[in-house]
C-alpha cells in the first residue's frame, strides 16, 4: 500500500531492490511489477534503481491482473535516453 502522500512513498520495486542489496546480492537481471492496470511500468525514480543494479538489459515485466500474461521490456526499452 503507498502513502497517502505521493512524495513520500517507498516503491514495491525499490523495497524489492534494497531486500535484494540488504542480502548481499548486487546485480538482478529482472523485475516484475504487479498492478491492476493496464501498461504499467515503474516510474522514473524506479527505474534509477533498475538501470543501477541491472543495468539497460535487465528486463522489466509487468503483470496487469492475476492469470493475465507477462508484458516484458528490456530497461533500455522503456528508457532509451537514459544517461549511461
Amino acid at each position: 500500500m503507498e502513502h497517502m502522500f505521493r512524495s513520500h512513498d517507498v516503491h514495491a520495486e525499490v523495497n524489492a531492490i534494497t531486500s535484494m542489496v540488504a542480502a548481499g546480492y548486487k546485480r538482478m537481471v529482472a523485475v516484475v511489477v504487479a498492478a491492476e492496470r493496464e501498461r504499467f511500468t515503474p516510474c522514473g525514480a524506479c527505474m534509477d534503481w533498475v538501470f543501477q543494479f541491472g543495468g539497460g538489459e535487465c528486463v522489466v515485466a509487468s503483470q496487469s491482473a492475476h492469470r493475465k500474461p507477462l508484458v516484458r521490456y528490456t530497461a533500455a526499452q522503456l528508457m532509451p535516453y537514459y544517461p549511461r
